[in-house]
């Protein structure tokens, strides 16, 4: 592993540890989704796979979530799984591709990118998209984001 990457690593774990509230968060990523609807919080579910985390790619993927979860981790809250995982907690959509971004508005309703997030502008409708602001006006497809229905296990 890079040392760069290694670096974006410890950034994002230390990132996205501090972001549970004081009180007690459920452990299993499942859990904490469901918990997290119950609150009408916006979740961002993001796919990390457990290999070649020492590509370029990687450590691009990792700095644009270390910097939306340091903008954006107190107001959505931010899980993250593997694709095995992602598949016990979301029947649909499914991914096809290594990584992938759901980002949870309520039971139903979600946007998704079915890839590695590397333009820090696809975070940014996300966030939208989870603040309810319109973004009819934006051509959401072209920057990768597809408006699903999620159907969560």
């Amino acid at each position: 592993m890079s040392r760069l990457n290694f670096i974006s690593l410890l950034i994002l774990a230390s990132v996205l540890s501090p972001l549970a509230p004081a009180q007690s968060q459920p452990t299993d990523p499942r859990t904490a989704v469901h918990s997290a609807l119950h609150a009408k919080q916006g979740i961002v579910l993001a796919v990390k796979p457990i290999e070649n985390p020492d590509s370029e790619a990687y450590g691009d993927w990792a700095d644009r979530l270390n910097r939306f979860a340091t903008h954006e981790g107190r107001n959505f809250k931010i899980i993250l799984v593997t694709k095995a995982k992602f598949s016990q907690i979301v029947a649909e959509p499914k991914i096809t591709k290594p990584y992938a971004t759901l980002f949870i508005l309520d039971h139903t309703h979600a946007l998704f990118y079915d890839n590695m997030i590397l333009d820090y502008s696809d975070y940014e409708l996300g966030a939208a998209y989870l603040k309810r602001q319109n973004l009819d006006d934006k051509p959401m497809p072209a920057y990768g984001l597809h408006r699903v229905t999620v159907h969560l296990k």
